[in-house]
């Protein structure tokens, strides 16, 4: 007979097993199927192949130069893949994906300390079928690894809640977010900070718990993110400060770098979307929360902050948002637990119905539109169609045809991994991706490639698959000293007249990008002629 404690941790080890194998059905099948994409994706790829190329560890470069934009943590995981793999598409999204497993992981023991084993697996499971976690995790993008850390964060709070005098969970804490500020920003600090203040303050919590216990968090924080902002102060001083924290990380805050994303509201239709299949059960799941009290305050605050903090900042973009996956998650698997304990109660599982055939009717949309206006988006929709299948797949769970319901889930993440690598973005690829001008580039071997009116950060999959610096020309109307076999690139819209007025030849198009070749002088043609 096995003990109570053995009973307990094998349960729990097939929790774990069960989310890692749900995550690794999702996140790896057909990797590296699609090209690397631009601009992001392929800018952080290639920041990564550069530092790897010039053994540096410490300074982050781009086109060869010092590149202050983010810190290195997912660099140098990309850099340790690229060792191991060789420089490829599958090899730069691996690290990301591991994060993806182990951000479901951390949700899933996050929740184990706020309700137990059942809610926690429940909300690594809502994480990981989430559209919006799913595929930033199959990309070399640094929105996964740092909500992974900050899930790991709020995991500790939720234990140092539960045990205020423990000091480890407060180290823990601090470790995870100097992982988050080496893997993006320092405003995780902000995030932890703030639902820390809010919830003491909710929950009047002793004065020993509220202030002074949390500075031992800054013990592991400093020793994990220190160093190698040292180094990189010491090396380039204040251009260094001024650059990346003011310029990249104040100043993308305070002023918008992205036009279009100005209004407040720019991340609701980003979650509705983002969040499917579960989206239909989050204002259930938020009002239920709000109901349950003390054991919701946590993922309540960290939902809540997170989305205000964002919506305040004046640059946004999609992946910014991505750290209030979790708590979502979370809210949604309190109503999921609460649907296992009473399976007769029929307004929870009209919320697996209803998330169900929300996404379902969303996938007949996107098909609809795609058939009348735009093919690409049919793959886009069928992958919705799978994700709508999982809150399906959920209701005979609780209906208790557990095995069933396994074998869907696994069937239907396999399925919807093959139809978003193998389908969806090759689609997109053929407007994102300047692979076959890269490739193009890599085999000529040039002496000089000009990219005309485009700056490289714009294009970074072609620094990518040619593996070499390039030289942007921001005056498309003048003409630069050009020789013999020099390869010039740019935009299929904005294709300069003196082009074909030097007789320069059209070789190859990708990307939404041209490449063009400056031919060899005559006399090299007489030449080669004489020689044969």
């Amino acid at each position: 007979m096995f003990s109570t404690a053995e009973s307990r941790a094998a349960s729990a080890a097939m929790a774990v097993a069960g989310l890692i194998i749900l995550s690794a059905l999702l996140f790896f099948p057909a990797i590296g199927a699609a090209p690397i994409l631009d601009r992001d994706e392929s800018a952080y790829a290639e920041a990564a192949r550069e530092m790897l190329a010039r053994h540096d560890w410490i300074v982050t470069r781009f086109n060869g130069q010092p590149w202050f934009d983010k810190p290195p943590l997912v660099y140098w995981a990309v850099m340790a893949s690229y060792s191991l793999l060789g420089v490829n598409e599958t090899a730069a999204r691996l690290p990301v994906a591991l994060f993806g497993i182990a951000g479901v992981l951390a949700t899933y023991w996050a929740g184990v300390r706020m309700g137990g084993r059942r809610l926690g697996l429940l909300a690594g499971a809502v994480l990981a079928t989430s559209i919006f976690y799913f595929g930033p995790a199959r990309a070399t993008l640094l929105d996964v690894p740092f909500t992974a850390c900050f899930t790991l964060a709020m995991g500790a709070l939720a234990a140092a809640v539960q045990q205020p005098d423990r000091i480890r969970w407060k180290l823990l804490a601090g470790a995870a977010l100097g992982l988050c500020v080496l893997a993006k920003s320092p405003s995780a600090v902000l995030l932890f900070g703030a639902v820390l203040v809010a919830y003491g303050l909710l929950k009047r919590s002793p004065a020993r718990w509220r202030a002074f216990g949390w500075l031992w968090a800054l013990v592991p924080l400093l020793a994990v993110m220190a160093p190698w902002y040292v180094a990189m102060y010491l090396r380039f001083g204040s251009t260094f400060l001024s650059e990346f924290l003011l310029a990249g990380n104040l100043g993308r805050f305070m002023a918008a770098e992205h036009t279009r994303s100005v209004t407040p509201i720019y991340y609701l239709p980003i979650i509705v979307v983002g969040f499917l299949p579960w989206t239909a059960m989050l204002s259930g799941a938020i009002r239920s929360a709000w109901r349950r009290g003390h054991e919701a305050v946590i993922p309540l605050l960290w939902a809540g902050l997170s989305f205000l903090f964002f919506s305040a900042s004046q640059s946004k973009l999609p992946g910014y948002i991505l750290p209030v996956f979790p708590a979502l998650a979370l809210l949604i698997a309190f109503d999921l637990d609460d649907a296992i304990q009473r399976p007769h109660d029929g307004r929870k599982l009209r919320g697996l119905w209803w998330a169900g055939g929300f996404t379902l009717l969303l996938a007949a949309g996107f098909l609809a539109y795609s058939l009348t206006r735009d093919m690409q988006f049919i793959s886009a929709a069928a992958l919705i169609g799978v994700f709508g299948l999982v809150p399906l797949a959920a209701l005979l769970w609780i209906s208790g045809h557990a095995r069933p319901a396994m074998a869907a889930l696994i069937g239907l993440a396999l399925c919807g991994a093959l139809v978003f690598g193998c389908w969806l973005l090759p689609a997109f690829a053929r407007d994102y991706s300047a692979k076959g001008i890269g490739l193009r580039i890599r085999s000529d071997a040039p002496r000089h490639v000009y990219l005309v009116g485009i700056r490289p950060l714009y294009l970074p999959s072609l620094l990518f698959y040619s593996r070499r610096s390039v030289t942007s020309w921001m005056e498309p109307g003048r003409i630069p000293s050009l020789e013999p076999g020099d390869a010039l690139v740019v935009t299929k819209d904005r294709i300069p007249a003196w082009f074909p007025a030097r007789g320069l030849r059209h070789v190859a198009s990708a990307g939404g990008a041209t490449l063009w070749t400056v031919p060899p002088a005559r006399s090299t043609i007489r030449e080669r002629r004489s020689t044969r």
